[in-house]
């Protein structure tokens, strides 16, 4: 499946892995998620993701490529 980067080696590219407590876990993620409408709106915005690993449910990763605009 190809990707942004894939034709856009100048995108800027942001990871984030964080951990989320236990009985925060749902909380959390639906706190990350809410974020994700409001950022499509940002200047410069390309794609992003949010994605928890398979085998540790607490792990999440985002992921951002943003066009590298100047202001």
């Amino acid at each position: 499946m190809p990707t942004p980067t894939d034709d856009r080696s100048d995108l800027l590219i942001v990871i984030a892995g964080m951990r989320a407590a236990l009985d925060d876990r749902d909380e959390f993620r639906g706190a990350l998620k809410a974020l994700i409408a409001p950022t499509r709106q940002e200047k410069g915005y390309v794609n992003c993701g949010l994605h928890r690993n398979v085998e540790d449910p607490d792990l999440l990763s985002l992921y951002e490529n943003w066009d590298q605009v100047t202001t």
